[in-house]
């Protein structure tokens, strides 16, 4: 891969992202999937002058090398992503307002009082008690509680409503989901550039054929929950693929393998 294309990528990878526990099995997935694409290009580019062997043996030589170097980069990109996304919407539902208490009587009875008053309004006049800066905390869970019917607030207004509720109370929480969304948009970046490389050099009849091939013969290594634990696991489980891919040493000039002459 051209140096200006991994500049590109880490350029947008922001330092700060380095000082984030969760940020950590990302940045490792993003690495390996970088050096696994400069892996399958030079070893493509080897076998090329390779005159030892025929243009059938050059390319069962590179598909045995996508199957056990390339394939579980792509893999590990996919998984890593995957289980970071999972993770951001349980973040995500946890921000929304809490759920009133059920055993309050006379609370329940307020809110299905505001209801009944929402669904007299105008359309107009129940946006302009819920889109303010600081709607009402009881007019709010009277709406998220019950179907739209039941206030007259559309499915539209009530979304926009609670961004707004939960842009107010957890501002910091956004933001940084937002970056865990960035560093993840880098991480679909390396691994899609290392799957259309991997699609380059094996020449197969088909992009099914191809994917299959990714699929079957080399499947995804069991994925793991989040949190800590899941991080550390996840950067034992990389340093176990670069080891069984047989990378020597991964630096600035390319990527060496315990076999290279």
């Amino acid at each position: 891969m051209s140096n200006t294309v991994r500049d590109v990528i880490l350029g947008r990878w922001k330092q700060s992202f380095d000082d984030v526990p969760r940020l950590k099995p990302v940045r490792a997935a993003l690495e390996l999937a970088l050096k696994a694409h400069d892996g399958v290009r030079e070893k493509h580019a080897t076998l090329a002058k390779n005159q030892h062997l025929s243009p059938l043996g050059r390319l069962d030589d590179v598909r045995s090398f996508v199957k056990q170097a390339t394939a579980p980069a792509i893999h590990r990109g996919r998984k890593t992503a995957s289980a970071a996304r999972d993770e951001l919407a349980k973040w995500k539902d946890r921000l929304k307002p809490s759920a009133p208490d059920p055993k309050n009587i006379s609370a329940a009875v307020l809110r299905s009082e505001m209801r009944t008053h929402l669904r007299g309004l105008s359309a107009s006049a129940r946006v302009a008690l819920l889109l303010t800066e600081n709607p009402d905390p009881t007019l709010v869970q009277a709406v998220l509680e019950a179907p739209g019917f039941s206030s007259g607030v559309s499915d539209d207004i009530r979304e926009r409503m609670l961004e707004i509720v939960i842009n107010r109370d957890h501002p910091n929480e956004l933001a940084a989901i937002a970056e865990t969304e960035e560093a993840l948009e880098l991480l679909d970046a390396a691994t899609g550039m290392v799957l259309n490389a991997a699609k380059s050099v094996s020449e197969f009849p088909s992009e099914k054929t191809f994917n299959d091939f990714i699929e079957t013969t080399a499947p995804a290594p069991a994925s793991v929950s989040g949190g800590e634990d899941s991080s550390a696991a996840l950067l034992k489980e990389l340093g176990g693929l670069i080891k069984s891919a047989g990378i020597k040493s991964m630096g600035p000039d390319g990527v060496k393998y315990h076999d290279a002459n």
